[in-house]
């Protein structure tokens, strides 16, 4: 459903958890592993695959091993 969206010129904004979702994305806003008062600071922004350097941040660990 996503990709015809975007087929179809649209933009997709997803909230989403799933690594699986997320390689498959064109760009992630990663805003960080905690929530509340201590959330939503953008620690990256790029394709998976530029966000894919292990070790740099929590979620690039596990985007490395999904791309």
């Amino acid at each position: 459903m996503l990709r015809k969206l975007v087929a179809q010129g649209n933009s997709v904004f997803v909230i989403e958890h799933a690594l699986e979702v997320i390689s498959q994305s064109g760009l992630v806003i990663d805003l960080g592993l905690e929530g509340g008062s201590k959330g939503g600071n953008i620690v990256a922004i790029g394709t998976p695959s530029a966000l894919a350097v292990p070790n740099k941040i929590a979620i690039q660990d596990n985007i490395c091993e999904n791309t």
